[in-house]
């Protein structure tokens, strides 16, 4: 498999504006949460992490989807903790807020896969470059506001 990576992700907490977001981890923890549960059961990114500190979150909602967080955390006052760049525009579009974690979370690599039989093959080379050019380009124009 090919792969090349295309830029970190960050995490921040999503809050509702009138929230105030932990500072400390163990605050962090007492919190309630929701989250993006990609495999029903599985433990995410974030709980994988805190597991190694030796510590849990309370998670009371789990959804497959980042478009749901902003109604569940309306709802329940919860936290999410997510990528920066999701959470800054559900923020905006949702009336919510985002604050820096109260503890240090690995940014995670967000890569281009390909199959390695199509490495060479032209118009993957072509695609590949494409969506790396888009990206950047997209990435610009969130940066700028």
């Amino acid at each position: 498999m090919g792969r090349a990576e295309l830029f970190r992700q960050p995490f921040v907490l999503l809050h509702k504006r009138s929230a105030k977001p932990p500072d400390t981890l163990a605050r962090y923890c007492a919190a309630e949460h929701v989250a993006v549960a990609f495999s029903a059961g599985a433990p995410g990114y974030t709980d994988q992490h805190l597991a190694t500190l030796g510590k849990a979150r309370r998670l009371i909602a789990t959804t497959p989807r980042f478009a749901a967080l902003p109604g569940l955390i309306a709802q329940t006052g919860a936290l999410a903790t997510m990528p920066g760049p999701v959470a800054q525009l559900l923020a905006r579009r949702r009336r919510l807020a985002t604050s820096p974690l109260p503890f240090p979370l690995p940014a995670v690599a967000v890569c281009l896969l390909w199959a390695q039989a199509r490495a060479d093959d032209p118009m993957t080379v072509w695609l590949r470059t494409e969506v790396r050019h888009a990206l950047l380009a997209t990435r610009a124009n969130v940066e700028q506001g």
